[in-house]
């Protein structure tokens, strides 16, 4: 999600690694900026993938290895499909597009990794980080073995439930909070 050009150039080198165990696997760069579109593609072909763009109406074929999805504006799609996000803009600066809320992919039910700069939302990081609920990377390499490692659908599933718990602990509690505001501005009570 909103990777940064280097970050996606890392994204593919893990993926192509995915790819020597997983020949099915599918690579979602979503969030991205049209200006470092030329270069992401270039690297595919460099990398020898096969991409669709999904701005031109293509979808994904069985032999299609990256799907870049350049409309910021389907994020929680992709969150869904996706049972590993790495949230970009945390690993490698570089151009891209600001990173996005941690708790997006946590509440749609995918595992996250991210890299160790966690500004702006700090925070989030630490919650998340804290209940083992993110994998922290440090570099491309940790990002390969962190993709390798999450492939196995029972370590997202813990990761990405950890995730959830954190993301919507709070739900009940801002709920009765909203219902007492709620109560108190309404005049007919």
């Amino acid at each position: 999600a909103s990777p940064t050009l280097p970050e996606a150039k890392a994204a593919l080198a893990a993926h192509q690694a995915t790819l020597q165990h997983n020949h099915r696997a599918l690579l979602i760069l979503a969030s991205l900026p049209t200006a470092i579109l030329p270069e992401i593609q270039a690297e595919v072909e460099a990398l020898g993938l096969a991409a669709v763009l999904r701005s031109e109406d293509d979808d994904p074929s069985p032999d299609d290895h990256v799907l870049i999805a350049d409309d910021e504006y389907e994020m929680g799609l992709w969150y869904r499909l996706a049972p590993v996000c790495f949230m970009g803009g945390t690993l490698l600066p570089g151009p891209g597009i600001a990173p996005r809320h941690p708790f997006e992919p946590a509440a749609l039910g995918s595992a996250i990794i991210h890299g160790a700069i966690t500004d702006p939302h700090a925070p989030e990081w630490v919650q998340l980080d804290g209940a083992s609920a993110a994998r922290l990377v440090t570099d491309a390499a940790a990002l390969s073995r962190a993709v390798a490692d999450l492939s196995a659908p029972d370590q997202a599933a813990m990761l990405a439930g950890n995730a959830w718990s954190v993301s919507t602990g709070g739900a009940a509690v801002l709920r009765r909070i909203a219902d007492t505001v709620t109560a108190a501005l309404d005049p007919a009570a």
